[in-house]
């Protein structure tokens, strides 16, 4: 207790103005129990060179406290000691006397952090502990709470540059070793069994050329070990034949042989040359032909004397002029027969209907039409004619006359009609006559009307 008293000493008069009420009889109160405080530190972590933080949290139901106080105990080979930083109170006199820590303020704080600062000097093989030893806090009533011990754990990372690595490394067929210590506090970091690596896939490699005789050998080999994996035979290779020579030549009768020779063996092989065309001459009529019967060629081979035959084919019939055997009318087709002058075959042949001839008179003009019914400007004509052979009878529309001289109604649409059809025909010129007539006339008795209503006036 005697650090808590010279704390006291120095700052005796802030305390007591702080912790003491006076009362109207001048007497003094303190108060009625000492602060309860709980505190934790963290874990650290850091490397070496570093300054790294262990910090320690406080908090309290009372509001009054003033003072910390604390002993840090470490290892000083791993770390060094390097202040102490005070984050969340009120502005006071820190201390660090004798390696402890320290710390009074006049105002007033429940709770905040002490950050407890070390610089890193080395690794260890295991992380080590940092403990705050006897650790209170004291109110303004000058009530300390219950000393308390904190720890917290500190990791130094192993420099990997210093690592000291033994390895014997792995083989196709045997496993390898790796064992890792730190170079600056000897702690082995890993120490393990690397798998064997097994072959690789390889490459083939010729061992023995194929030709044409006898098989090659190839292999499959490792590319790291040079270790047989596989071994596969090389098929023959193809004969290397010559151009070839004629050893029989082929005729119309018997095919010829052609022999190749390898180049690299020598051995031969022998190839059919294909039977030769026959020469056949110019062919010979052996039987003609007729418009009955085909006929026939005989061609022989000039160098075998094979021969073959070839169809002559039938010739035409050679027919007459004809005879008419039915006189074709105006109503009814004709019929003519034709005979071949060779074998008497016939064949007939039919003649087409013949064309009316219409009954033409001093009543009818050129085409045989008499008018029945003449044409008027309000209404068609008709005119008809008559077949002088069959009585067929045609009848055709005349179309209505015109009263305008730049377009007179000669220009009819005849419909010629009988039995089966109907025709339009231009008009006749003489009712185009009889039609100036009638409206002369008519005019002429207009006049003369008129120039007597005048005369009377």
């Amino acid at each position: 207790m005697k650090v808590k008293r010279k704390w006291a000493a120095l700052l005796g008069a802030v305390v007591m103005a702080a912790s003491c009420t006076m009362l109207s009889d001048g007497n003094v109160v303190k108060a009625a129990s000492a602060p309860v405080v709980s505190s934790s530190a963290a874990n650290a972590t850091g490397n070496i060179g570093d300054t790294i933080v262990v910090p320690i949290s406080f908090s309290s139901e009372s509001t009054n406290l003033s003072g910390i106080h604390g002993e840090p105990s470490f290892d000083a080979t791993v770390l060094e000691y390097a202040g102490v930083e005070y984050v969340g109170l009120p502005g006071g006199l820190p201390s660090e006397a004798g390696g402890n820590f320290g710390y009074v303020t006049s105002g007033n704080f429940s709770s905040g952090t002490i950050n407890v600062k070390f610089n890193v000097l080395k690794c260890t093989p295991d992380p080590i502990t940092v403990t705050i030893n006897n650790l209170y806090y004291t109110s303004h009533d000058y009530l300390d709470s219950d000393p308390a011990v904190v720890s917290a754990t500190v990791t130094v990372n192993h420099p990997a540059a210093q690592n000291q690595i033994e390895e014997t490394k792995a083989t196709c067929t045997d496993p390898g070793h790796k064992k890792v210590t730190c170079g600056v506090c000897g702690k082995v970091l890993s120490d393990e069994d690397t798998p064997a690596l097994g072959h690789d896939g390889g490459t083939w490699k010729v061992v023995k050329k194929a030709t044409c005789k006898e098989k090659g050998v190839k292999e499959l080999r490792c590319n790291r070990d040079n270790a047989l994996l596989k071994s596969e035979d090389i098929p023959l290779l193809d004969h290397t034949w010559d151009n070839g020579k004629v050893t029989k030549e082929a005729t119309c009768k018997e095919k010829g042989e052609k022999t190749y020779t390898c180049k690299v063996c020598g051995d031969t092989k022998k190839e059919a040359i294909a039977l030769k065309e026959h020469s056949w001459d110019k062919g010979k009529v052996t039987k003609e032909a007729t418009c009955k019967e085909k006929g026939e060629k005989t061609y022989t081979c000039s160098i075998c004397g094979d021969t073959k035959k070839e169809a002559i084919a039938v010739k035409e019939h050679s027919w007459d002029k004809g005879k008419v055997t039915k006189e074709a009318t105006c109503k009814e087709k004709g019929e003519k027969v034709y005979t071949c002058k060779v074998c008497g075959d016939t064949k007939t042949e039919e003649i087409a209907v013949k064309e009316h001839e219409w009954v033409v008179s001093d009543d009818t003009d050129k085409d045989g039409w008499k008018v029945v019914t003449k044409a008027t400007t309000s209404k068609e004509g008709s005119k008809e004619r008559v077949c002088s052979v069959c009585g067929e009878k045609e009848t055709a529309v005349i179309a209505k006359l015109t009263t305008n001289p730049a377009k007179p109604g000669n220009n009819d649409t005849t419909n010629k009609t009988n039995t089966k059809s109907s025709t339009v025909k231009t008009g006749d010129t003489l009712n185009v006559v009889y039609l100036v007539l009638i409206l002369a006339a008519a005019g002429g008795v207009a006049v003369f009307a008129a120039g007597r209503r005048k005369k009377n006036k």
